[in-house]
């Protein structure tokens, strides 16, 4: 490869990685306990519907931030 191949480049995207988050972790504990809340009990489902629906809204208030900024 020239040098003259390498004037086209750019910066690679994205330039800023984003934070860690607890988010996806916590949106499998809640998939996982739904699921055996379907073998089980209808507490785990409840469980797990709420930690599911927890864990989404901060993931995507994460991004939305992350985004504006």
């Amino acid at each position: 490869m020239s040098t003259n191949d390498k004037k086209d480049w750019g910066i690679a995207r994205p330039q800023k990685i984003p934070a860690p988050t607890f988010a996806p972790a916590a949106l499998a504990f809640g998939i996982t306990f739904f699921m055996w809340g379907l073998l089980t009990s209808m507490v785990l489902i409840v469980v797990g519907l709420i930690v599911m629906v927890v864990s989404l809204t901060v993931w995507i208030g994460e991004i939305r931030h992350a985004a504006r900024s």
